[in-house]
């Protein structure tokens, strides 16, 4: 019984920072779990993460996949004057994610778990490479990934409003607190600390409904 964690670098093992996802780790015994795959990968945004679905998550046959993107997804690249994957993309590449995650074999006696999470909440700035990053319209892709899970019935984590209201929505406490480097998106280990709780909950709730 295997669990895949999707994302993008915030998922993925960073230096000097404790992900969530080893926060889980230390967990293992109360999951049970036969393997846990990390399969965050810096810069992916959902667009990536379809394309590479096999290589990355099915080929697990995983029983829980937790599934957090957006960020690099609503983020305005230098010298382009839209999101790097419109809201309409976006909604489409989570729902085939889970359609295709849910079609596939799983252990052989159950189909996959699917737990969406919404993005980290995220300083609104232009970093130093000149991408325009905005919580509010962030936000607008949060909101995709809650209307989603209400319809399709997966398991569900508000990553966004945990983290924000975590230091009360305020751009340079969240900064100093909560992010690596004070870059406004990067989680530290503070904040994949707090954020990690829910995770495991969700996770456990999955697994219960699914035994």
């Amino acid at each position: 019984m295997n669990y895949v964690a999707l994302g993008d670098s915030i998922t993925a093992f960073r230096s000097g920072v404790k992900t969530y996802f080893e926060w889980l780790q230390e967990n293992g015994d109360e999951f049970a779990f036969t393997e846990m795959i990390n399969s965050g990968v810096p810069g992916w945004n959902t667009e990536n993460v379809l394309a590479d679905l096999e290589n990355k998550c099915l080929r697990f046959n995983p029983a829980v996949v937790t599934i957090m993107l957006g960020t690099n997804d609503h983020a305005i690249y230098k010298g382009t004057n839209a999101a790097a994957v419109s809201t309409e993309t976006y909604e489409s590449n989570l729902r085939q994610m889970i359609e295709r995650i849910r079609s596939a074999n799983g252990d052989g006696v159950s189909k996959p778990v699917v737990i969406l999470m919404t993005p980290p909440f995220a300083s609104t700035h232009v970093n130093v490479a000149g991408t325009d990053v905005n919580q509010s319209r962030l936000l607008a892709y949060c909101e995709i990934v809650k209307r989603v899970s209400s319809e399709t019935g997966t398991g569900l984590v508000d990553v966004n409003t945990i983290t924000g209201e975590a230091t009360g929505g305020d751009d340079e406490r969240y900064n100093q607190s909560f992010t690596d480097k004070n870059d406004g998106v990067h989680l530290n280990s503070e904040g994949q600390q707090v954020m990690a709780p829910y995770v495991k909950a969700a996770i456990l709730e999955a697994l219960r409904v699914r035994s």
